[in-house]
């Protein structure tokens, strides 16, 4: 089972450097920015979304999206290689997190039909 690019990149901003950010990517850049839940902000970014998401540390870092057909039965896989899951929902749908200390966050969800 293979995985394929996700649509979501997100990073996450010191909060007090955001709305400094939100207004690069929407002032200076000229990207459409629309405010989310919890502060996030979503830039239509061609194919790409990117959330710009305030967070309370002092260091930028950021998140990709792949996407497979079987979550499930993608992250038994990735466990049997010893890699760190973890769970996380949204709305109806259920993801999760692949943690690792060689790469920042990596969002597993299923192909969007």
């Amino acid at each position: 089972m293979r995985a394929d690019p996700g649509r979501n990149i997100a990073i996450s901003v010191p909060r007090d450097l955001h709305p400094r950010v939100v207004g690069l990517f929407r002032d200076t850049l000229g990207f459409e920015c629309n405010s989310s839940q919890g502060g996030s902000v979503k830039v239509a970014f061609g194919q790409l979304t990117l959330w710009l998401d305030p967070v309370d540390h002092e260091e930028f870092s950021f998140s990709l999206e792949i996407c497979v057909r079987d979550p499930t039965l993608f992250v038994k896989r990735l466990k049997d290689k010893n890699l760190h899951v973890r769970e996380v929902r949204w709305e109806e749908e259920i993801g999760y997190w692949l943690e690792s200390d060689i790469f920042p966050k990596i969002l597993i969800s299923r192909h969007w039909s």
